[in-house]
């Protein structure tokens, strides 16, 4: 069994990016190592569920038209 550990404090439905050796953090920019989304809170050093595949509902920071790319 793999655990994933929180290096920063993770909040259920943020998107996360790898952030060490099986450690994870909310993205805060634009980023290529994104890994999924929290399925619950964190604290910093707490083990954190991530989802890394499926679909979300998540709020975006912008209005995003169709077709458009976009980054976590």
């Amino acid at each position: 069994q793999k655990i994933i550990r929180a290096s920063a404090d993770v909040k259920k439905g943020q998107v996360v990016m790898i952030s060490g050796d099986m450690t994870v953090a909310p993205t805060t920019a634009a980023s290529n190592k994104v890994l999924g989304v929290a399925m619950f809170d964190a604290k910093l050093g707490e083990a954190v569920s991530v989802e890394c595949e499926g679909l979300f509902k998540l709020t975006a920071s912008a209005a995003i038209t169709a077709g458009a790319q976009i980054e976590s």
